[in-house]
């Protein structure tokens, strides 16, 4: 218990920042505009093809003429890009390391 008070005391100067943190985090949810999700966005459906005769196209028909497969890859999603990001983004660090003049100590 001697502890808790001893930490209680020493990180006394955080709350002002906790109660800042805190209050921007409730304004943000309080003036954040909800808007419903569509889990069926008839934007995406071809709705000229019938679902009997081609239900694929169908259900993704215009999604797919939108977001299309790269040609290198076999499949794409969100972790692909986010692979590319993070690749793209350490290529960047090390010309910028390469391209400084530091002593091999520094890094």
């Amino acid at each position: 218990m001697k502890n808790f008070r001893l930490m209680f005391k020493k990180y006394n100067t955080f709350k002002p920042l906790a109660f800042v943190l805190i209050s921007l985090l409730g304004y943000h949810i309080a003036t954040a505009q909800t808007t419903p999700t569509k889990f069926i966005d008839p934007a995406n459906m071809n709705l000229s093809v019938r679902p009997g005769d081609d239900f694929y196209n169908y259900a993704s028909g215009p999604w797919l003429k939108n977001n299309p497969v790269p040609a290198k890859e076999t499949r794409w999603g969100s972790f692909n890009e986010l692979r590319d990001f993070n690749i793209n983004a350490v290529k960047k660090y090390w010309k910028m390391l390469l391209q400084t003049k530091l002593p091999l100590k520094a890094l």
